[in-house]
């Protein structure tokens, strides 16, 4: 089976260190590569790295995150501030990468995004909500939105949201996952149904 090839761009989040050495150890992935997205020094990228690089782990480090994406990648996490996310998600999205988002986002700001036409819209809700199991859905090959709430849950106000841009809610089998474990196992998940891994 081929590996998902995974891009982590935002090198100051303090999940950054998690998801490289999960991505690292996974059989199932490879770590392409990590970027900044913001310019920085060459002293700020090293106290980046020290910080937020596990021990042992030597990650290619891209200067320009554009050049990481250029990498043919499977999935982008975006791990920036919360005003970064929407430039870079519309470029990741913009080249067909399966993107996610690591940090909280404003929930209501998706009302004024563009969602492709016919686009396959999916909400992971533990939630008390009509949810289906993803491998209960018929999932084609289309533009793909998935939405991953905090560990606690949604709020009531940001299932609202949900409803109102028509997304489908999903449940997996078993435990309930880490947020940053969430997002890998279902983009993966996702593509192995369209057959593109």
């Amino acid at each position: 089976m081929k590996k998902v090839r995974v891009a982590v761009i935002g090198l100051d989040h303090v999940h950054t260190k998690e998801m490289i050495e999960a991505f690292t150890k996974n059989p199932d992935t490879d770590l392409v590569g990590i970027a900044e997205y913001h310019d920085c020094t060459e002293e700020e990228l090293q106290f980046h790295l020290r910080r937020h690089t596990p021990e042992g782990i030597e990650p290619e480090v891209y200067r320009d995150y554009k050049e990481l994406l250029k990498q043919n990648l499977d999935i982008a996490v975006v791990c920036t501030g919360v005003n970064d996310h929407a430039d870079i998600v519309e470029e990741t999205l913009a080249l067909g990468i399966n993107t996610i988002i690591e940090k909280p986002m404003n929930i209501k700001d998706l009302l004024k995004y563009n969602f492709e036409p016919n686009a396959l819209k999916l909400c992971l809700a533990t939630e008390n909500v009509d949810t289906q199991y993803l491998t209960d859905l018929k999932i084609e090959k289309l533009p793909t939105y998935i939405a991953i709430g905090p560990e606690k849950g949604w709020s009531s106000s940001d299932i609202e949201v949900f409803k109102n841009l028509d997304f489908t809610f999903v449940k997996l089998k078993g435990n309930i996952l880490r947020t940053e474990t969430a997002g890998l196992v279902i983009g993966s998940i996702v593509k192995y149904i369209k057959g593109e891994i």
